[in-house]
């Protein structure tokens, strides 16, 4: 399971980023997209990947709605309702574990070695951001590595265990919590607080 959340502006980026996986990976491979709005043109773009005999798409659609009660647009209303599906895997995803990767990741090798991360005990993998040394600045963190979401592996049996995506919700809610409203500061500071 591979998830992306795109919406039609990204369906490009995401398709290329499809192919690429595709191209260089042998495993069977079940493409699960998390939208709100995607017309059918874009919809018809993404089906093209099931010409690769290994691959399959899923859909899982959900309501904008969500993320637009909780005010999570209105701290940053540059950000798509989109980039916050991804703290809904969890939930929307059928699997004990899954990739995430944002719609602008390439992939010149087989995943398979990155699916096949050890993650019996962790509830996420993330690597550090580098880009954004600042991002622990600007953070209250206990911990010294402040993560990038642009890809992840989602160990989403755990965190169905500890109940993630409804402690999530919460926190979108939160107000002291959501000056850290992009989704991957809010994701750092949850972690942080060993909240999941």
């Amino acid at each position: 399971p591979i998830v992306y959340t795109p919406n039609d502006k990204y369906v490009p980026l995401v398709l290329t980023s499809m192919i690429s996986i595709a191209e260089n990976t042998t495993r069977n491979l079940d493409f699960i997209i998390i939208y709100s709005d995607l017309s059918e043109k874009y919809i018809s773009y993404l089906d093209s990947i099931t010409k690769y005999p290994h691959c399959k798409i899923t859909y899982k659609k959900i309501e904008k709605k969500l993320f637009l009660d909780a005010g999570a647009l209105e701290r940053l209303p540059y950000y798509t309702a989109e980039v916050y599906y991804k703290m809904l895997i969890p939930d929307l995803v059928p699997y004990d574990k899954a990739l995430f990767f944002d719609s602008d990741t390439l992939c010149l090798g087989d995943i398979q070695e990155l699916f096949d991360t050890d993650m019996e005990d962790v509830s996420i993998g993330a690597v550090q951001d580098v880009w954004y040394p600042e991002g622990r600045q600007e953070l209250p963190l206990k911990s010294k590595c402040y993560f990038n979401c642009g890809t992840m592996i989602y160990n989403c049996k755990k965190m169905r265990e500890n109940d993630f995506c409804n402690k999530v919700l919460a926190t979108l809610k939160d107000n002291a919590l959501m000056k850290y409203s992009s989704e991957e500061g809010i994701l750092n500071k949850m972690f942080d607080m060993d909240k999941v």
